[in-house]
C-alpha cells in the first residue's frame, strides 16, 4: 500500500465515476452526474491510500475525520473508497485504520450503496449494518387519517417538536437498537431548514414529520426531499397516523424523490418505510475498535 501521488488522482476519479454510474443503474434515486476533474481536485488535499497490483491501480481509500460528541469518527462516503478484490480492501483499511488509531480515532463509519457488491467486503472486515437510507420515486398514495385527527402543515413549535423528537431518541437508545451516542437534545428540528407537518387531535399535536430540501450531495438526485423526525405519541399509535402523515407530506412536497434514514434495529421504522414504498439505497456500516 502507498499514499496516492498526483498522477493517481485522475484514475481514482475515474473509478468514482464508474461507481456512481453503476449505482444509478441499480437505484432510480441516485444521480450519476459527477465531474471527474472536480473529484480529482477534491482528493488532492486529503490523505489517500492506494492499492496497486502489477503496477495498476486496484483500489483507493480516504476518509473525513468528523467530531461526534466527545470523540472523533472516520467517515467514508461512497466515493471515498474502491477496490477490485477483498484483499485489496483489507490492505487499504489496515494502513488507514492504523494511522487513524494513532490519532485516537476508534469509530469508523462507511457509507455504501446498499448492494452486496459494495457491502460484502466491509462486512467481511468486521463492520456491522447500523443505518439505512431509503428512497421512493412513486407519487403519493391517498391515505386518510382516522376520524378526529387533522393533518396539516403547521407553524413550527420548537418545544413540541423537541418533545416528539425525543421519542425517536428514546426508541433508538433502548432495546433492540442500543444506540451508543446519547440522545440529541439540541438542536431540535428547525423550520428554518424545513417544513413542519403535523397530526392534531383536539388541537394537540400528536405526530410530526419534518421535510427538508436535501443539500447538494454526490449521488443524490437534485430535487430530493428528506423526511426526518417522524414520531407519533405512544397513546395515538397503531391508528395509521404515520402512514397518513407520510402520504400527506408526499402529496404536498411533490418532490421527484423522497429520502429517509433510519436505524436498522428500529424495526417499527423499517416496517413503516417499507410499507410506504421506500426502497433501500445506501447503508451506514460501523466498526468500533477496542481502546
Amino acid at each position: 500500500m502507498a499514499r496516492a501521488t498526483p498522477e493517481d488522482l485522475a484514475p481514482i476519479a475515474g473509478r468514482v465515476v464508474q461507481t456512481l454510474a453503476l449505482a444509478a443503474a441499480l437505484f432510480p434515486s441516485v444521480e450519476a452526474t459527477v465531474d471527474a476533474v472536480d473529484t480529482a481536485r477534491a482528493l488532492s488535499g486529503a490523505p489517500v491510500w492506494v492499492a496497486r497490483r502489477a503496477g495498476a491501480l486496484v483500489g483507493h481509500l480516504t476518509a473525513s475525520i468528523v467530531p461526534v460528541g466527545d470523540h472523533d469518527e472516520a467517515w467514508l462516503s461512497p466515493d471515498a473508497w474502491s477496490y477490485d478484490a477483498l484483499d485489496d480492501l483489507a490492505a487499504l483499511y489496515a494502513d488507514a485504520a492504523s494511522a487513524w488509531r494513532v490519532d485516537g480515532v476508534r469509530e469508523h463509519v462507511v457509507w455504501s450503496f446498499d448492494d452486496p457488491r459494495w457491502t460484502e467486503g466491509w462486512l467481511e472486515l468486521g463492520f456491522a449494518r447500523e443505518v439505512r437510507r431509503g428512497a421512493r420515486t412513486s407519487p403519493a398514495r391517498p391515505v386518510s387519517a382516522p376520524p378526529g385527527y387533522r393533518l396539516r402543515r403547521a407553524r413550527f413549535q420548537p418545544t413540541v417538536a423537541a418533545a416528539l423528537s425525543a421519542l425517536v431518541d428514546e426508541a433508538e437508545t433502548g432495546a433492540p437498537t442500543f444506540r451508543r451516542r446519547p440522545p440529541v437534545t439540541d438542536p431540535a428540528p428547525d423550520d428554518r431548514d424545513g417544513r413542519w407537518y403535523v397530526v392534531e387531535h383536539r388541537s394537540e399535536v400528536v405526530a410530526q414529520c419534518l421535510a427538508m430540501d436535501y443539500p447538494p450531495t454526490l449521488g443524490v438526485r437534485t430535487g430530493t426531499t428528506h423526511l426526518s423526525a417522524v414520531a407519533v405519541r405512544p397513546e395515538h399509535r397503531r391508528r395509521g397516523l404515520a402512514r397518513a402523515l407520510v402520504e400527506y407530506v408526499a402529496a404536498r412536497e411533490r418532490a421527484s424523490v423522497l429520502d429517509v434514514a433510519w436505524r436498522t434495529a428500529n424495526r417499527p421504522a423499517s416496517a413503516l418505510w417499507a410499507s410506504r414504498g421506500f426502497s433501500p439505497v445506501a447503508i451506514g456500516l460501523r466498526r468500533t475498535l477496542p481502546g
